[in-house]
């Protein structure tokens, strides 16, 4: 299924990253349809890629690292849910930045 880079931009949701206690955190909000998250395979943030080790995902009261995902253990991205990914890395100083996420979904595939 082929998705508009348009459509895709507007799963980031605008100005959700910040510095937290344990690095830097972001947002992502279905605006598509439901979908199943079956794994994160790259994220770049401020040009500099994350190791996935270094990565937590949240959804409602689940918490699971990147290399937990699968087809076969999904995380479930019904429409209107926000994913929070959490990333392990120095705090970002005030400012804008490129983040760049390459995801795993059924039923869309890469995206």
């Amino acid at each position: 299924m082929l998705i508009p880079s348009l459509l895709l931009k507007q799963l980031y949701n605008r100005n959700s990253l910040q510095n937290t206690d344990q690095g830097v955190r972001f947002a992502l909000k279905n605006r598509l349809k439901d979908a199943k998250v079956t794994g994160i395979t790259k994220i770049k943030i401020a040009g500099k890629e994350v190791p996935l080790n270094q990565l937590t995902i949240s959804i409602n009261e689940q918490t699971v690292k990147p290399d937990q995902l699968t087809k076969d253990a999904p995380i479930d991205f019904p429409l209107r849910q926000i994913i929070y990914i959490e990333a392990a890395i120095e705090h970002l100083a005030e400012g804008k930045y490129d983040v760049e996420i390459q995801v795993a979904t059924t039923p869309f595939g890469k995206l």
